[in-house]
């Protein structure tokens, strides 16, 4: 009897030895995977390094216009969806002088980025409006004017000259130039004539032929 009681005995230490070692076992490996999530959670949480340029950064924040485009008289008051150019871009933008500009991008072409451009001098003066072209480096091609306001003179009459502009969803462009006497300040701005553009492989606005 007292034979059976020490192996009996012996047998539970035996179990209780290798069930703490066991134990041991399974917290061990418990504690590496929970290290091991705790590294991917850790990971994870960290910033992911931007190399982009800091135009291509500029660049993807911007709204983008829907086209086609056409001119409005609001649009080119409140220029809505247009946000400020930091200074520091405006070479980038064909601008070397202290201008104000804004900015929005446009559906891209095959081969180029498209975006529109608001130049204003100052608070008063309409602004000028550029449609201009940057290839995947985001390096301007080429740039067209698209609308603007100024004094000028029309077969040696002084007068106020404004362009007008209709963009299609191919890039088509027509610009529509207008012209008021100042001889005639309240009569309306007359048109004078219009002008077609598109865009060539080069990435440059190129005039196409008057129709006859």
């Amino acid at each position: 009897m007292m034979k059976k009681s020490i192996i009996w005995v012996s047998a539970v230490l035996l179990m209780m030895v290798f069930g703490c070692r066991n134990h041991n076992r399974m917290a061990e490996y418990q504690r590496k995977i929970d290290s091991i999530k705790k590294a991917e959670t850790t990971k994870a949480m960290l910033p992911v390094p931007d190399n982009r340029e800091p135009l291509t950064v500029f660049f993807d924040s911007l709204s983008m216009i829907a086209l086609p485009l056409h001119y409005t008289p609001e649009f080119v008051e409140y220029l809505p969806q247009m946000t400020p150019v930091p200074k520091l871009f405006n070479s980038s933008m064909g601008c070397e002088g202290d201008q104000k500009l804004k900015a929005a991008i446009l559906p891209p072409t095959p081969h180029f980025n498209m975006v529109l451009l608001a130049e204003r001098m100052d608070s008063i003066t309409p602004p000028t409006l550029y449609l201009c072209v940057f290839d995947h480096d985001n390096v301007m091609q080429d740039r067209l004017t698209i609308y603007e306001r100024a004094d000028g003179d029309l077969n040696g009459e002084i007068g106020s000259m404004k362009l007008e502009y209709s963009v299609t969803s191919r890039y088509e462009v027509t610009l529509m130039r207008f012209f008021r006497s100042d001889n005639k300040p309240d009569a309306d701005f007359e048109w004078k004539e219009s002008r077609k553009f598109h865009i060539n492989r080069e990435g440059h606005f190129e005039e196409e032929p008057a129709d006859l």
